[in-house]
């Protein structure tokens, strides 16, 4: 429960921080990255810290940072599926890639601070 809850608070802060930096119409953007980022950011998540368990990868780091990537080629070639233009998938790759390692680093500095603060 205690993982699910950081997630979602990466989710939200990451949600804010991605309107903030990337949209100029701020509420339209913060509802549907906010949306994006729960349903899509918390599964993929979840699907990339059973991937580190049952792999037993040592970097971890490093394999979640590239997995995080490739789910941001992924739903962006998913978005891209019906009339798919390279020029504009790869115009929205320069927007999905940050998104995601936003997500993922967001994730990793709530994870530590919680942690820490809950030793403290």
């Amino acid at each position: 429960m205690k993982n699910l809850f950081h997630k979602i608070i990466a989710a939200l802060i990451s949600a804010l921080l991605f309107s903030l930096l990337f949209a100029p119409v701020y509420m339209i953007a913060l509802y549907i990255s906010s949306i994006v980022y729960i349903v899509l950011g918390i599964s993929w998540s979840y699907l990339v810290d059973l991937l580190v368990k049952v792999l037993r990868i040592n970097t971890k780091y490093v394999f979640q940072f590239l997995m995080y990537v490739v789910a941001a080629i992924v739903l962006d070639l998913l978005a891209n599926i019906k009339d798919f233009n390279p020029q504009s998938a790869l115009s929205t790759l320069f927007i999905s890639v940050p998104a995601s390692l936003l997500y993922f680093h967001v994730l990793l500095f709530v994870n530590k601070y919680l942690s820490k603060k809950k030793n403290t």
